[in-house]
């Protein structure tokens, strides 16, 4: 039986800016704006121009060091309740690298040579529930 893996969203156009809450296969990672520039007032990163990226460490290959190329990138916020003190994660995001350098001592294994990292920004707790907010009179 077939299986739906995705299913493919608007062109990109030429110029367009992304951000970390695109879903893409290939290409650049888009790193989310820093924890600095939330607590500068900004929270959305739009005054950001160029989030930091993690240490180079990270996206390298433990096999040959090699930088890794990025694989995919899916948004994957978490919404109250899926959390088990209810609270949300509304920026997370995973990034898959890997990588191809064919002189690399790993080639033909995977082993070292595939990397997830998830970036998010600190859970927030589910809102109290109080009279008003119940309708209650």
């Amino acid at each position: 039986a077939p299986v739906l893996r995705g299913f493919a969203g608007r062109m990109v156009g030429g110029g367009e800016r992304l951000d970390h809450r695109t879903t893409k296969i290939g290409g650049v990672p888009d790193w989310p704006p820093s924890a600095a520039a939330a607590a500068d007032g900004d929270p959305d990163g739009s005054l950001l121009l160029d989030p930091a990226a993690p240490p180079a460490e990270m996206t390298a290959c433990a096999r040959c060091g090699e930088t890794m190329a990025l694989v995919a990138q899916a948004h994957a916020p978490l919404v109250s309740g899926e959390l088990p003190d209810g609270a949300a994660v509304a920026d997370r995001v995973l990034y898959l690298f890997s990588c191809f350098s064919e002189t690399c001592p790993g080639a033909g294994a995977n082993a070292g040579r595939w990397r997830c990292l998830r970036a998010q920004v600190p859970p927030v707790a589910a809102p109290a529930l109080d009279d008003d907010s119940l309708g209650a009179r």
